[in-house]
């Protein structure tokens, strides 16, 4: 839980009458404390429910409180598109939505192994690392990572973008977003 406090300062400079203004007080430790806390339990959700293609509209609506509207926006045109394109094919083939959304486009993942600052890209942005688990022997297996980029919105911190790596040191330069764009042929490279 962030322990923030809103100040209303007000100040009177000159004879002028006071201005008020607003400040966040906060700690870089709360920041990443709240922010690690919205990309954790949005993984719970998806990765207990992520399943290959487009994520269906059950589990959208149950991440939508962690994406913001562009994500979720970006999620629902992509949906369309693909409903129009198998209505209209009568041997669609194989969907442009393949993989894991959320995780990688090609495997995906069980759990949330790391969150990490990932300042090296820009603030608000997160360095995550998941990875599978063996029902056989309960050990983790096929590591891989995204960064995950937050942004406020609606009074609450929430993703507007996933990117993922080709390997622990090159992220993808688009993201989730331009993946799920119609059409598009800037589809994310696989590990």
């Amino acid at each position: 839980m962030i322990c923030s406090a809103w100040v209303l300062l007000g100040c009177a400079c000159l004879g002028a009458s006071p201005a008020p203004v607003l400040f966040l007080s906060s700690t870089p430790l709360d920041l990443v404390e709240t922010q690690s806390a919205v990309i954790k339990n949005f993984y719970t959700i998806a990765l207990s429910h992520d399943r290959g293609g487009l994520p269906s509209v059950a589990l959208t609506k149950k991440v939508a409180p962690y994406l913001s509207k562009g994500l979720l926006d970006s999620i629902s045109r992509a949906r369309k598109a693909e409903q129009l394109f198998l209505k209209s094919s009568p041997d669609p083939g194989p969907s442009d939505y393949e993989g894991y959304p959320f995780v990688s486009p090609g495997e995906g993942a069980t759990r949330v192994t790391s969150i990490k600052p990932d300042q090296k890209y820009s603030a608000n942005t997160y360095y995550v690392e998941l990875c599978s688990i063996s029902k056989k022997d309960g050990k983790p297996y096929d590591p891989m990572a995204v960064r995950v980029r937050l942004i406020f919105e609606s009074g609450r911190w929430l993703i507007d973008d996933i990117y993922y790596y080709q390997d622990t040191s090159n992220p993808s330069p688009s993201g989730l977003r331009a993946y799920l764009k119609p059409g598009s042929s800037k589809k994310p490279p696989s590990k």
